[in-house]
């Protein structure tokens, strides 16, 4: 984590940049079942991994703390920062529908009955954008899902493989920027691809 926190220090005050870290361990992510918009807490470990990178982000200067509404997400954040957390429907994760609580290896894309790909991430860019335009040149932590980190990896790196071959840790982060309408990936960590 310390690395990309070196890469925000870099772009600090030349344009917006965004740290955007996955929420710690939950039973599901253990038992490998599909979360969706369910609202699963922080297991012990969760909430241990976040208290383990809250000791290297907790004295960061971020501007803003923005969160998915969803607790995991949430609880996270207050791990990571001493800021006020907003939070943003728009930041959840991928909404898979009926097969929510369904295993990752009984998923198939083809009988999917969530969200797709595209309107997940035209909602996470469209919540995105409007924060670096209300807070142009601003540091701001987000706090969110894998499947979040995944769209923006396999959007700005023009990624070709099957998003089940991303792998995204828990506690995984990407440093993002944004300038006069460009996205830009900076730094990883805790990534696969």
């Amino acid at each position: 984590m310390k690395p990309i926190i070196s890469s925000l220090l870099e772009t600090h005050s030349k344009i917006s940049s965004f740290l955007l870290v996955r929420h710690g361990q939950t039973d599901w992510n253990v038992a490998k079942k599909l979360q969706g918009h369910t609202d699963i807490p922080l297991n012990e470990t969760g909430r241990a991994q976040a208290e383990e990178a809250g000791k290297i982000l907790i004295d960061h200067p971020f501007d803003l703390c923005i969160s998915s509404d969803l607790q995991r997400a949430y609880v996270t954040a207050s791990y990571l920062t001493k800021l006020e957390i907003q939070t943003d429907v728009r930041l959840r994760e991928r909404s898979f529908g009926i097969d929510e609580g369904s295993s990752y290896k009984s998923y198939h894309e083809a009988t999917f009955h969530g969200e797709g790909h595209l309107n997940t991430l035209k909602r996470i860019y469209g919540c995105l954008e409007e924060k670096a335009l209300k807070h142009p040149k601003k540091q701001i932590l987000v706090t969110t899902h894998g499947g979040v980190l995944k769209s923006i990896l396999i959007d700005l790196l023009s990624i070709n493989s099957h998003p089940s071959e991303i792998i995204i840790n828990n506690l995984a982060a990407i440093h993002i920027s944004y300038n006069e309408g460009i996205w830009k990936l900076e730094d990883t960590t805790g990534c696969k691809f």
